[in-house]
């Protein structure tokens, strides 16, 4: 019998994790680029240890004044550093990549602008790619 069972508050799996991370930011003259890396560190009570890590990279270049941006992105992901299966599905190559463009039209600095992206999102555990694009105005008032 377990009390916590009953009312679905927990798996009954207790997970100690520690969580690493850092980031770097460079703007110069119209130039910007961003850096991130994390790892996170996870030690189950009941199944296998596992990592895992995932960074992302983004540079963009102001082609006209301050007003139009255009950026580049990368980023990647593996959930899970373990060769074990989980509820009987392998997690031994469910890394996840992401690459992008962007272009940012600012007409009253962060106030005020309209953001349009492009990405390929590449997920190996379920072998499949997608593309998503997006289109959004931000109002600050």
């Amino acid at each position: 019998y377990e009390a916590n069972s009953m009312h679905g508050a927990t798996t009954g799996d207790d997970i100690d994790r520690e969580v690493f991370g850092g980031d770097v930011v460079f703007k110069h003259k119209g130039l910007s680029i961003f850096g991130e890396y994390f790892r996170r560190v996870s030690e189950p009570e009941l199944a296998a240890d596992f990592d895992s890590e995932g960074y992302n990279a983004q540079i963009g270049y102001f082609v006209y004044r301050r007003y139009l941006e255009l950026a580049l992105r990368f980023a990647a992901l593996d959930p899970s550093d373990t060769t074990a299966t989980v509820a009987g599905v392998a997690v031994a190559n469910d890394h996840r990549f992401e690459r992008g463009i962007a272009v940012n039209w600012f007409m009253n600095k962060h106030s005020l602008k309209l953001q349009a992206d492009y990405r390929q999102i590449e997920d190996e555990a379920r072998d499949r790619t997608d593309d998503e694009a997006r289109l959004q105005m931000q109002f600050i008032f």
